[in-house]
């Protein structure tokens, strides 16, 4: 083999190890992204779940319930 061919083979393989080293990188910067958007998608299911918890637990004192109807029906 000349010098030649083997600096060019080197080049070669040079650049590909480069390519993929950016393609890594670039990997990543993606994978950190996402985590971070599951990280807040998690925490905002938490927060609807706990909301819809409150909603649901929440209830009408009996004695304010006549008072409710009458304004209803004030209303109709």
């Amino acid at each position: 083999m000349k010098y030649r061919d083997l600096l060019k083979g080197y080049k070669t393989l040079q650049s590909k190890v480069e390519s993929i080293s950016k393609e890594l990188e670039e990997s990543k910067i993606r994978e950190k992204l996402l985590y971070e958007e599951n990280l807040k998608l998690k925490q905002e299911k938490r927060m609807l779940k706990k909301k819809l918890e409150d909603v649901n637990s929440y209830k009408i004192d009996d004695k304010y319930t006549d008072d409710i109807i009458r304004l209803i029906n004030l209303k109709l």
